[in-house]
C-alpha cells in the first residue's frame, strides 16, 4: 500500500527524472525546464540543486526576470535574505520594464525591502534639505510617487464603471483604506466585493446611494478591518439589514446610517460589540416604530456618541436607562418618543425631546451642551429645574420654540441666577423675547460667542446693547425674520466688527404678477 505522502513523492522525483532527461538531450537547457526542475527540488527540499538550476538560470539568460525571481526565491527559503534583496536589484538594472515579469520583480523587490527595513526607520524627506528632496523627486516618475489610499466618487458626474475602480485599485496595490461609491448603479455589490477582497486595509466605507441588502453581509466579512460604514439618505437599508451589519463587522468603531426603513423585519441585538464607539440610526418612515433599547444599550458598553432618531424609546418598566453606558458623553434622541429617562453621570451633551414637564432628577457634572427639541409645552420651573445645577459649567444651551420665556420673567430670572454667565452659544430662536432681557443679558453674559434671535421681537436697542457690551467677544449674531430691527441697527452691528445674519423675511409666497406701464 502508498500512502498519499509517499505517493505525492513518487511523483515528485518522476517529475525530477523526467527534466533531467530533457536537459541532457539539450546542449543549453530552455528556462522554462530549468525552472520547473528548481520547482520540484524546493518541494523534495534539495536547495543546493534548486539554487544551481536558479543560477544557471540567470548566466544564459541575463535579461530574463525568472531566473532572478526564481533565486531570490531560495535565497529567502535558505534564511539569506539580503543575498535575496541584492538579486532583486541587479535583476531591476538588467532587465527591460517591457518585460512581462518586470512588475512581478519589482513587487518582490519592495517587499523584501519593507520586511527588512528596521522597526523605527526615519523617513529621509524629513532630514533632507528641500533641495535636496526636490532633486530626489525630480528623477521619479509620478506613479512612484503617489499610492491612492482614498478612492472617493461622491462627486461624479457620470456612471462609475467596476473597470474603472478595477484600474483605481490596482493603482493603489491594494492599499486603499476609504471608499466611497455614488453613481455605480447595479455594480456596486460586485464594486464592494473586489475592494474587500483585494483591499485588506479596508477602513472606511460610505454608500451613497443603492439598495443594501443582506447580500452585503458576506461581502463585508472579508473586510477584517473595516473601522467605519456610513450610509446617505439616498441609500435604502432597512434595520433588520443595521444589526446584521453591525454583528457581521466585529471591529466596528463607527456606524452612520441615516435613512432607515424600520417599519418590517424585527431586528435581533443580541451580538455583542464592545469597540463601538458612535452609532447613528435614523428612521426614514413618517410612523415611530417601538425600538428594543434595553436589547441594544448592554451590547454597546464602550459607546461615546449615540443618535436614535424618531424612534419610539419607551420601556416596559417606563424608564429608558442610559446610565448603563459609562463611557457615553453624547446623546441625541431630540426627535424620538420616550417619557422617562435616566442618564449616565459621563454625559456632556444632550439632545431630547421632555416629556409632560419631566423634571431633572439627577446631577450631570460634565454636562456643557444642552438642546431642547420642543418647548411649546413646557412650563418656565421645568426650564429652571434643568439649568440651575450646570450653573457656571453649561457652555452651549438651545431652548428653541419656549414660548414662555418672556423678557420680565424666565430669561432675567435665570440671568439674574448666574445660570447663563458662562454661557458661549445661545439659541433663542422663535423666543417671546425683547430688547430688556437682551440687555440684561449683554451685561452679564460676557462670555458669549454666538447669539441666535431668529423670529424675536428684538429691535435696534437691543441690538446696539448687544454690538456695544460684547465688542469682541460676541462673532455671531442671526437676526433672520426679526421683523422689529432696523437696517442701521444692523450696520452699526456689522460697523463693530460682529459678523450678523439679517434675510428680510418674505411677505408674500405667492402673488400676481403685475406689469408696470
Amino acid at each position: 500500500m502508498v500512502y498519499r505522502n509517499e505517493e505525492q513523492s513518487i511523483f515528485e522525483i518522476g517529475i525530477t527524472k523526467q527534466h533531467c532527461s530533457a536537459i541532457q538531450h539539450d546542449a543549453k537547457a530552455p528556462l522554462p525546464i530549468l525552472d520547473k526542475r528548481a520547482a520540484t527540488h524546493i518541494k523534495l527540499g534539495d536547495l543546493d540543486q534548486a539554487f544551481s538550476d536558479a543560477r544557471e538560470m540567470v548566466r544564459q539568460e541575463e535579461s530574463d526576470a525568472i531566473g532572478y525571481l526564481r533565486l531570490g526565491q531560495i535565497l529567502q527559503i535558505q534564511g539569506r535574505p539580503l543575498k535575496a534583496l541584492k538579486v532583486y536589484e541587479g535583476g531591476i538594472h538588467r532587465i527591460s520594464p517591457k518585460d512581462a515579469h518586470f512588475k512581478t520583480l519589482q513587487g518582490s523587490l519592495n517587499k523584501l525591502s519593507e520586511a527588512l527595513a528596521p522597526p523605527k526607520a526615519i523617513d529621509p524627506f524629513r532630514i533632507l534639505p528641500e533641495e535636496l528632496a526636490n532633486m530626489v523627486f525630480a528623477h521619479l516618475h509620478f506613479k512612484d510617487l503617489v499610492i491612492w489610499t482614498d478612492i472617493d466618487f461622491y462627486g461624479a458626474r457620470k456612471p462609475v464603471s467596476s473597470s474603472t475602480l478595477r484600474e483605481y485599485v490596482k493603482r493603489s496595490r491594494g492599499k486603499v483604506k476609504r471608499l466611497a461609491t455614488n453613481r455605480v448603479g447595479y455594480d456596486q455589490k460586485a464594486m464592494i466585493a473586489y475592494v474587500a477582497r483585494r483591499c485588506k486595509d479596508l477602513q472606511e466605507l460610505y454608500l451613497h446611494g443603492g439598495f443594501v441588502g443582506s447580500s452585503f453581509i458576506s461581502l463585508l466579512t472579508c473586510a477584517r478591518n473595516l473601522r467605519t460604514i456610513n450610509t446617505s439618505p439616498q441609500c435604502e437599508i432597512t434595520l433588520k439589514t443595521v444589526t446584521q451589519l453591525l454583528g457581521c463587522c466585529s471591529n466596528l468603531e463607527q456606524a452612520n446610517f441615516s435613512v432607515i426603513d424600520a417599519r418590517s423585519s424585527p431586528s435581533d441585538w443580541d451580538h455583542h460589540m464592545p469597540k463601538l464607539m458612535r452609532l447613528r440610526l435614523d428612521n426614514g418612515t413618517n410612523s415611530q416604530p417601538l425600538f428594543p433599547l434595553s436589547e441594544l444599550l448592554p451590547n454597546i458598553p464602550n459607546i461615546r456618541r449615540l443618535r436614535l432618531m424618531n424612534f419610539d424609546l419607551n420601556c416596559e418598566n417606563d424608564t429608558s436607562d442610559f446610565s448603563l453606558l459609562a463611557h457615553l458623553v453624547g446623546l441625541d434622541i431630540a426627535q424620538s418618543s420616550i417619557k422617562s429617562v435616566r442618564l449616565p453621570a459621563s454625559l456632556s451633551e444632550l439632545k431630547f425631546n421632555p416629556h409632560a414637564n419631566q423634571p431633572r432628577t439627577q446631577f450631570l457634572p460634565k454636562l456643557v451642551s444642552l438642546t431642547f427639541s420642543d418647548l411649546s409645552r413646557a412650563q418656565p420651573a421645568f426650564l429652571r429645574d434643568w439649568l440651575e445645577p450646570s450653573k457656571g459649567s453649561l457652555r452651549h444651551l438651545d431652548v428653541s420654540g419656549f414660548q414662555y420665556l418672556m423678557e420680565d420673567q424666565v430669561l432675567s430670572e435665570l440671568i439674574e441666577h448666574g445660570c447663563l454667565d458662562n454661557i458661549e452659544q445661545l439659541v433663542l430662536r422663535r423666543c417671546d423675547i425683547g430688547d430688556k432681557a437682551l440687555e440684561l443679558l449683554a451685561q452679564k453674559a460676557q462670555h458669549l460667542k454666538y447669539l441666535d434671535l431668529n423670529s424675536t421681537r428684538v429691535t435696534g436697542v437691543g441690538v446696539k446693547a448687544l454690538a456695544s457690551h460684547l465688542k469682541g467677544t460676541l462673532k455671531y449674531l442671526n437676526l433672520n425674520s426679526c421683523k422689529a430691527t432696523s437696517v442701521d441697527a444692523v450696520q452699526f452691528a456689522r460697523s463693530t466688527g460682529l459678523a450678523v445674519s439679517f434675510l428680510f423675511p418674505s411677505g408674500l409666497r405667492t402673488g400676481q404678477k403685475v406689469r408696470l406701464m
